[in-house]
């Protein structure tokens, strides 16, 4: 019986447990759950399109066949190696049936994938009070995971990537594993092979729809304007984008405003200052940041970066608990930016 935690699951996917033949892989990032589920049976099948050693059900067909899946998962191989039977969509009424099947004897290796669930509820107890069973946590990717992602996609793929090309593109990812894995890609095809990759390739190719809400949200909060930021974070999360990824945006960009302030504290021009911030602020977020710099006061700045990293701080924690915190804490950053105003 394991629960792993959401920063180890990486590690026990890399090397399972030789005593564990039953996983359930949830979350709210279905990418990374199916990402996830895609490399534990690449590790327990030896061959994940073989129909005789790999199962698939859902649990509208468990619900429907009522044994069908204690049958599937006693069941032996017809050949050499072990039977996979693998559950998608997991989590509701079929969680009892699986249940059962976790008390008795496996023949066969049984992968379940399953959405986002609460700590009590039956699925993952199941899981994380059985013999033989894992429950792995898929939470939207942290920072850190997002640069890992990267780094390790473009080295199976022959590439590096400019430290600053990695931070500007990491700005732009999170909310989904698999959409992550694919601008990622995208830009690697762009590249081309054996590229080392810059800011203006990532400027060039990188999809901006996500880093457009954020930056609307951004934007609302640096400007004090706690109605237009209601609507811009509601969007946001409807979205998909995760209140962490948000948090994080908003305390780079305050950290950004910071050391502007403090170069033109120190005599240099806005521009000048604004043209030193790494990774580069693209040419057409200037104006935002010129504006911005005009509404804030350093003591304020100072304040909301204590308030801001409080909030990413607290996105990390319960996770049905996050977006309520992260939503408190820019609407203080707001009030914060109107009050700043000389």
């Amino acid at each position: 019986m394991v629960a792993v935690r959401s920063r180890d699951v990486d590690r026990f996917i890399a090397r399972p447990d030789p005593g564990i033949d039953a996983v359930l892989i949830f979350g709210p990032d279905q990418g990374l759950v199916s990402e996830r589920l895609a490399r534990l049976l690449a590790h327990f099948a030896d061959d994940p399109a073989d129909p005789f050693l790999v199962s698939h059900l859902d649990e509208a067909e468990i619900l429907r066949a009522p044994g069908r899946l204690a049958e599937e998962v006693g069941g032996l191989a017809l050949g050499p190696g072990r039977r996979t039977v693998v559950v998608r969509g997991a989590g509701g009424a079929g969680a009892s049936a699986i249940a059962e099947v976790l008390g008795a004897g496996r023949a066969a290796v049984l992968l379940v994938a399953a959405g986002d669930l609460r700590s009590g509820s039956a699925l993952r107890k199941a899981f994380e009070s059985s013999d033989g069973a894992a429950a792995l946590p898929c939470y939207a990717d942290d920072e850190r995971a997002i640069v890992r992602l990267i780094d390790q996609v473009l080295a199976e793929l022959g590439q590096t990537i400019e430290s600053d090309a990695r931070a500007a593109l990491a700005s732009r990812l999170g909310a989904d594993r698999l959409a992550s894995r694919g601008e990622i890609e995208k830009l690697s095809l762009f590249a081309g092979p054996g590229a080392r990759i810059t800011v203006a390739d990532v400027e060039a190719v990188s999809a901006d729809a996500s880093q457009t809400t954020l930056d609307q949200v951004v934007d609302a909060i640096a400007d004090g304007d706690p109605a237009r930021l209601e609507i811009r974070l509601a969007r946001a999360f409807e979205s998909g984008t995760a209140p962490g990824q948000v948090m994080r945006a908003v305390l780079l960009h305050l950290q950004a405003l910071h050391r502007i302030a403090s170069d033109m504290a120190l005599g240099a021009r806005a521009d000048e200052a604004i043209g030193r911030v790494r990774p580069p602020i693209h040419f057409q977020r200037r104006d935002g940041f010129a504006r911005q710099l005009r509404r804030w006061r350093e003591a304020e700045l100072r304040r909301a970066m204590e308030v801001a990293s409080e909030g990413e701080r607290a996105s990390r924690g319960d996770q049905g608990l996050a977006a309520t915190a992260v939503a408190r804490a820019l609407l203080q950053i707001a009030v914060l930016a109107r009050s700043s105003r000389n």
